[in-house]
């Protein structure tokens, strides 16, 4: 069994993203995948939040995967080992509780793209894997410029924007006019 982060699920998850075919191709060739509950949330949230899939979608996602993988829960246990993790690595919660549930369960080789969490598995004896080559990495950075507002009040601002859409075109319309296409509050 393997440990898997949440990144390379989102990646995969994503039908215009760069990194999904490489991501899925490298999950669906390995039969058994841990993550944690934890990782599944992040995943929810960014693909609703980061990436503007419909909650409906990332529901369906969630389930699907919460089936297809091993998930491990959130005990109290996990989680207190897990912020000794996060403070000694300076990763994320999230991925300490990965990092935790992939050590309990003597797992050694874990998949990521993110380099932080790459160093805390290095650290701790466990191997890393991760398909996004530079090459990807190269074609998700033009494709995240192009697709994704900045960082900041311009993500939020398109997500409150969305979310008025939703329930008022027109309203949708002014708001988009009075945070000049979103870049700004006035």
């Amino acid at each position: 069994m393997k440990a898997l982060d949440s990144n390379l699920l989102v990646y995969a998850s994503l039908a215009n993203h760069p990194a999904m075919t490489a991501c899925e191709q490298y999950i669906t060739g390995y039969p058994e995948w841990l993550t944690s509950i934890v990782n599944l949330v992040e995943l929810w949230r960014v693909l609703v939040a980061v990436y503007g899939v419909s909650e409906s979608d990332a529901d369906t996602k969630f389930t699907d995967l919460s089936r297809a993988l091993v998930v491990e829960d959130l005990t109290p246990a996990v989680a207190a080992a897990s912020l000794s993790l996060r403070q000694t690595y300076r990763v994320d919660f999230n991925d300490a509780v990965l990092l935790e549930s992939a050590r309990q369960r003597g797992v050694t080789v874990l998949a990521t793209d993110d380099s932080q969490l790459a160093s805390a598995c290095a650290a701790m004896g466990i191997a890393v894997e991760n398909p996004v080559t530079p090459a990807v990495r190269a074609q998700m950075t033009h494709w995240e410029n192009q697709n994704l507002p900045a960082k900041g009040l311009s993500r939020i601002l398109l997500r409150v924007h969305r979310w008025i859409e939703q329930h008022d075109a027109t309203l949708a319309g002014v708001f988009h006019s009075a945070t000049q296409a979103l870049s700004r509050l006035v």
